[in-house]
């Protein structure tokens, strides 16, 4: 099996989109199986794909994602879409500062001053 960054290279090759994402063990995370590394930065594995820690922008829409939970680790997030996916709470999205635009699972867009308001309606 060829190495990680060669997979990226021979994807390319042949006409492939793929992500690079090394497991790399940390003692900060409550559950190292989420840790990963992208492009060499701290990354968090949601959705079955690796997002660096320092994620802005975020699109998980059309995914299979149905706990906000890892977001929590991404303080930097400023914009996420997740339409169309399977998240019943939002919840999580409380302890994520400096997010300003949001659109929830129905397709609704909030920004930043309904932001709170959506997470409570979507709150069990």
């Amino acid at each position: 099996m060829p190495q990680p960054a060669n997979r990226l290279a021979i994807a390319a090759a042949i006409g492939l989109t793929a992500t690079l994402c090394l497991w790399a063990p940390s003692a900060a995370q409550a559950d190292p199986a989420l840790e990963c590394t992208v492009e060499g930065k701290p990354g968090i594995r949601i959705a079955e794909r690796c997002i660096a820690r320092d994620t802005t922008r975020l699109d998980l829409s059309y995914t299979r994602l149905s706990d906000l939970s890892p977001l929590a680790g991404l303080t930097g997030l400023e914009t996420l879409d997740i339409s169309l996916t399977q998240v019943s709470d939002l919840s999580q999205l409380a302890g994520v500062p400096g997010l300003d635009l949001l659109t929830t699972p129905d397709g609704t867009l909030y920004v930043v001053k309904e932001i709170e308001q959506a997470i409570a309606e979507w709150t069990p």
